[in-house]
C-alpha cells in the first residue's frame, strides 16, 4: 500500500523540463524512472518566444492540440496544428513546436521510448519496428475527423491524465477499428490504446 503511494505521488509530480544535448537530444525526464514514457500537459506560452527547442529523440512523441494552434516543424517540413488535430514525430527525427505570432496553445504531449515497446513482445517490436522505421514518414498527422485517429487522440489525454493523477486503472478497453488506413498507421491506434496502457497496469500492478 505504501509502495502505491509514493508512486501516485512521484506521477503527480510530473515529468521535468526538458534538458538537451550537444547534437541537439534531448534527455528525457520521464514521469516515472522504470517507466520509459513523458507524459505531460503544457503551454505554448511556457517556453521562451512561445517556441520549444529543436531536439530530436529515439522516443516516438505524439502531440494532441487542445486549444489554440501552433506550428510543429518536422525534419524541414513545417504543418499547422489546430484545437483538437495532432500528430506523431517517428523516432530520431528533428522536431519543434512553435507560434510566430506568440499566440497561446496548450496541448498534450506523450513520449514513448523504444525500450518500452521492447518489453512487450517480439510482435511488438517488429510491428513498430515497420511502422516506424528510418524509411518511414517523419510525421504522421492526427485528423479528429477519422475515428481511429480521434480514438489516439484521446487516449493521448488519458495517458497524460492518468500519469498525472497516479491512477493507474483509468484505461479502459476499447475496440480498435481497423478499417481504413495502411496497416502500419492502424497499429498506432492499436499502440496506445492497448500496448502502452498495458505496460502502465503492469507496472502498477508490481507495485500493489
Amino acid at each position: 500500500m505504501h509502495r502505491r503511494r509514493d508512486w501516485a505521488r512521484n506521477l503527480a509530480g510530473r515529468a521535468g523540463r526538458p534538458s538537451f544535448s550537444s547534437d541537439l537530444s534531448e534527455r528525457i525526464d520521464y514521469n516515472i524512472p522504470d517507466l520509459p514514457i513523458y507524459a505531460r500537459r503544457d503551454a505554448l506560452s511556457s517556453f521562451p518566444d512561445y517556441r520549444c527547442p529543436c531536439h530530436w529523440h529515439r522516443d516516438l512523441e505524439f502531440i494532441h492540440v487542445i486549444s489554440g494552434q501552433m506550428q510543429y516543424f518536422v525534419n524541414g517540413a513545417i504543418v499547422t496544428l489546430e484545437a483538437g488535430n495532432g500528430l506523431i514525430v517517428n523516432s530520431s527525427r528533428l522536431h519543434y513546436g512553435f507560434s510566430p505570432q506568440q499566440r497561446q496553445c496548450w496541448f498534450t504531449c506523450v513520449v514513448v521510448g523504444p525500450e518500452l515497446l521492447e518489453r512487450l513482445g517480439a510482435d511488438t517490436r517488429l510491428r513498430c519496428e515497420h511502422a516506424f522505421a528510418q524509411c518511414m514518414d517523419d510525421m504522421l498527422p492526427l485528423d479528429r475527423s477519422v475515428k481511429w485517429q480521434r480514438d489516439a487522440l484521446e487516449m493521448v489525454d488519458r495517458i497524460v491524465d492518468t500519469l498525472s493523477s497516479g491512477v493507474p486503472a483509468a484505461f479502459g478497453h476499447r475496440h480498435v477499428d481497423r478499417r481504413g488506413g495502411a496497416d502500419e498507421r492502424v497499429f498506432v491506434g492499436e499502440l496506445l490504446h492497448q500496448r502502452v496502457p498495458t505496460a502502465v497496469r503492469r507496472h502498477s500492478a508490481r507495485l500493489a
